[in-house]
């Protein structure tokens, strides 16, 4: 009978230490912060951007090489989320101001086709897009592993990234790419 109390003590504390080491604070199973600082970004600043080969919502291929010598925006968001919806404005003008040096990607997570397309249509985006969830499994997500929504990669002429994270529109603007909300 001692035997088995001292099996399941022993059992008892080889729980509780397991328990202690899976709950660690120290190692968080995703970002604690809002905007993950550069450490944990796998894609950065001054990296080649990983290319990709997909379908984009019209069925058509679309490989981010096919914008080099152009600045590109690939623009992580979905139909249903309010951030994106604010900056839709925002991508807009950028996208028809510079459309001669200037692309926007759009790179949706939607998974409700007949929504996206309507939405689409609605509201007359003409830029690129992918349904990436749908028509690639996942394929750009996958790679660029957006953290939150919207999230953006702006990559340079070279196919490299320059800027990324929430506030790009923010630092484009800040650069001197002034739009006007009004076209």
């Amino acid at each position: 009978m001692r035997w088995i109390m001292s099996l399941i003590a022993a059992a008892l504390v080889v729980v509780l230490i397991l328990i202690g080491l899976s709950d660690r604070p120290d190692r968080p199973d995703r970002p604690t912060s809002a905007e993950p600082d550069e450490t944990q970004w796998l894609i950065r600043t001054g990296m080649e951007a990983p290319g990709f080969g997909v379908v984009d919502a019209k069925g058509d291929s679309l490989r981010l090489g096919d914008f080099r010598g152009r600045y590109v925006l690939l623009d992580f968001w979905f139909t249903t989320c309010p951030p994106c919806l604010d900056e839709l404005p925002r991508i807009r003008a950028l996208q028809r101001k510079y459309a001669d040096r200037f692309v926007v990607v759009g790179i949706s997570i939607d998974r409700d086709r007949d929504r996206f397309s309507r939405f689409l249509q609605r509201e007359e985006i003409d830029w690129p897009q992918v349904l990436d969830v749908l028509d690639n499994a996942g394929a750009v997500q996958a790679i660029y592993q957006a953290p939150y929504y919207p999230s953006y990669w702006l990559v340079n002429p070279d196919g490299e990234i320059a800027l990324h994270g929430r506030h790009v529109l923010q630092r484009l603007e800040e650069a001197g790419l002034q739009y006007d909300y009004a076209r």
